[in-house]
């Protein structure tokens, strides 16, 4: 029996900047020649590596993709890609740049200088390919560059006056270098290789302050140095240990007003380290679990039992038996989500339901979001070590 598959493109495939348009074949070619002349040509490579790298754009319709060119004309996978990256780029700058201004690019080494700029945009491709003809660069020179570029752009706050020219963005690394070393000679000869590219007057006076005698310190300045320094630390919430929640009872008895007049403990000081009970919260036991991000951000977070936690399988998508704690926010801010959330239905008045995401609330009052349910450790057997492993989402 004979099956039939819908053909999808891949992506970008009417992208004519990604690197799959220049797989395809360019109208502009002109027919493309039999399968066996092209497969030919590739195994001598005896056409300038532009030409061989859309033969391959050419075969793929043809059914030779990437695997059986490199089995019957023996080029590698890798200098496939090679060829269709350095093509891709080829192309872009051809839209702004003369044919004869990019034959040297069409030499052997040309496609390995290309396909070093392929995380460029086009802006900044055309000023970099123009640097890189002006100094005759090679393709490890040519990396370095566009690292340079991207690392500029990356880089936020103050460029300390560098240009996104090349030359400069290139001189900014090595200033970016020259601050970042300890050794005073080495730096000094980053602060000189940068000054002798920088282009424009601020970052040459950039670069030229690194090269400038530092003055004696003060003694003053020089016994400051010399005093012990103590380690500070900038604590994040997460780093201040565990939250206390109340528990309301079993899932499978709480009722809905007993969870939503749950308390609600508060920590008082910088640092949290002062629990704040409210009235009546004796009658309930509490227990402590490390502040995760969604425990954290919760406003009344509260616990709920669950004797067996596959009794939930159809509302949480856990199966594993054994006893757990699902823990759910109470605060007034748990309704505006989407998530997992309790809900009192009107079929079952004075029980607690699952809602999942997306599954219609029509009828049900909210009693609370679910934050997660989690399973003690497995401490007699060693199981589940791992914190991602006590959590169900």
């Amino acid at each position: 029996m004979n099956q039939t598959r819908d053909f999808r493109p891949p992506p970008g495939f009417m992208d004519l900047d990604s690197p799959d348009a220049a797989t395809k074949p360019d109208p502009s070619d002109g027919p493309s020649l039999p399968a066996e002349v092209m497969l030919e040509r590739l195994s001598r490579e005896s056409d300038a590596w532009t030409t061989l790298a859309r033969f391959l754009g050419q075969l793929v319709p043809l059914g030779y993709d990437s695997a059986t060119v490199e089995e019957v004309a023996g080029v590698e996978r890798r200098r496939q890609h090679l060829w269709l990256t350095a093509l891709q780029v080829y192309t872009s700058l051809a839209k702004d740049m003369k044919k004869s201004d990019l034959e040297e690019f069409e030499v052997p080494g040309g496609d390995e200088i290309l396909a070093e700029l392929k995380f460029l945009t086009h802006e900044q491709r055309l000023p970099a390919v123009r640097y890189i003809q002006a100094r005759q660069m090679d393709a490890q020179s040519a990396r370095v560059l566009a690292r340079a570029i991207k690392e500029w752009v990356r880089r936020e706050g103050d460029k300390q006056g560098f240009s996104n020219a090349p030359a400069d963005c290139l001189a900014f690394k090595y200033y970016r270098d020259s601050i970042e070393t300890r050794d005073p000679v080495e730096s000094a000869a980053l602060a000189k290789s940068g000054l002798d590219l920088a282009v424009t007057p601020s970052a040459r006076q950039a670069l030229g302050g690194l090269l400038e005698p530092k003055k004696e310190p003060t003694p003053e300045e020089a016994a400051a140095a010399k005093l012990p320094r103590l380690s500070t630390l900038h604590l994040m919430p997460t780093d201040l240990g565990t939250r206390l929640l109340p528990i309301a009872g079993a899932f499978e008895s709480t009722a809905p007003a007993t969870l939503r007049a749950c308390p609600r403990a508060q920590g008082r000081g910088d640092f949290f380290s002062t629990v704040a009970l409210p009235a009546g919260s004796s009658a309930h036991d509490w227990v402590a679990l490390p502040l995760w991000p969604a425990l954290a951000q919760a406003g009344t977070p509260a616990g709920l039992r669950v004797a067996n936690c596959s009794v939930l399988q159809a509302g949480m998508g856990s199966a594993k038996a054994g006893p757990g704690l699902l823990v759910v926010d109470v605060g007034p801010a748990s309704a505006a989500g989407d998530g997992w959330r309790l809900v009192e239905s009107a079929a079952q008045p004075g029980g607690l339901s699952v809602l999942r995401p997306g599954e219609d609330a029509a009828g049900a009052s909210h009693v609370a979001a679910i934050l997660f349910l989690c399973r003690p450790p497995a401490i007699a057997t060693g199981a589940a070590a791992k914190t991602s492993e006590l959590l169900s989402l």
